[in-house]
């Protein structure tokens, strides 16, 4: 059996986020099941928890992700010279 490498593993993690991503703003946190997640994904149950312990851990790992590229969209905007409005979303912000 071939070895898994760490970037199909990220980007596998990256997938799984983005489809908790997507079921969170559809039907907020509470609202969101972990099969929402599993089904949006396309992924197996076994695939999902293999990388995240459940739907806390995902929703820790997309806020991260989002506020992350927050961060990097205000820091480029500083660096040229602009202002961005906090509440003004960027385009990044809604992709995992």
């Amino acid at each position: 059996m071939p070895k898994v490498t760490e970037a199909y593993r990220e980007a596998r993690r990256d997938e799984i986020a983005a489809a908790a991503l997507r079921c969170f703003a559809r039907k907020g946190y509470g609202g969101t099941s972990m099969a929402d997640i599993i089904a949006e994904s396309g992924l197996s149950a076994g695939a999902i928890y293999g990388h995240y312990a459940g739907k806390r851990e995902l929703f820790v790992a997309v806020t991260e992700r989002v506020l992350s590229a927050r961060r990097d969209d205000l820091a480029r905007a500083e660096a040229g010279g602009h202002v961005l409005s906090p509440a003004k979303p960027s385009p990044r912000s809604c992709a995992a």
